[in-house]
């Protein structure tokens, strides 16, 4: 907003010099990177975004829901099984039958709470037939607050440090440059899921260190990897 001009820079303490660091801070963002706290900006713009993010989050939420995400849910709760990666559900019950704990992380909102009806992606996540809680195929979910925006490499690298969890025996699975990237950068094992004809996305992830790249979780030969 700020770069197209919708908020006047100078009302939030914005010189030249802020606004140029803004401008980085988009063409980073775009290049898929999520930490800027070295970069300096000023403390009035800070407190701008602290004050306004969480009407930011649920303003997206509304119209993402609106768009799209109140249809498709509708169409994962009648045909759960279109609407999962082929393979997936095999793929998350055999690493559990291995002993291994399976997180969804994400950069969104999670907002569990007690007693209340499932909501966003926990409600997408039940939609499509994966069974959350401790114990089950899915131990949590983790991710955002209404109040913080978490980038993906600062959940996981948390949910180690909460769990006890050495980086080098974790598995990041994703297909998202940002979870591959901090994965790898953690030290962890990384699975791409990407389609066959992604040839630019399996050039970038191979670029940051995917050590496998799959189009779905079907094949006899990559489930046998993961046998108890």
């Amino acid at each position: 907003a700020v770069q197209a001009g919708s908020i006047d820079p100078d009302s939030l303490g914005m010189d030249e010099v802020a606004r140029n660091t803004n401008a980085e801070i988009i063409r980073k963002i775009w290049q898929g990177e999520e930490l800027f706290d070295a970069i300096d900006e000023p403390e009035s713009f800070r407190a701008f975004l602290r004050e306004n993010t969480p009407r930011l989050f649920k303003l997206y939420e509304q119209v993402l829901n609106g768009a799209c995400r109140d249809r498709n849910l509708q169409a994962a709760l009648k045909d759960p099984a279109a609407w999962r990666v082929p393979g997936s559900m095999e793929f998350i019950h055999r690493l559990k039958r291995a002993g291994a704990k399976n997180y969804f992380v994400t950069g969104a909102v999670v907002d569990i709470k007690p007693g209340t009806a499932p909501a966003g992606m926990h409600e997408e996540v039940l939609a499509v037939g994966f069974d959350v809680g401790e114990g089950k195929d899915i131990e949590a979910l983790e991710g955002s607050t209404w109040d913080e925006k978490i980038p993906k490499v600062e959940v996981m690298k948390r949910l180690c440090r909460q769990e006890n969890i050495d980086p080098a025996a974790v598995l990041v699975v994703g297909d998202g440059r940002s979870e591959i990237a901090a994965g790898a950068d953690m030290g962890a094992v990384c699975l791409s899921r990407l389609p066959a004809d992604a040839a630019r996305q399996r050039e970038l992830h191979v670029s940051l260190g995917t050590h496998m790249i799959v189009a779905d979780y079907t094949s006899p030969r990559f489930l046998r990897m993961f046998e108890a």
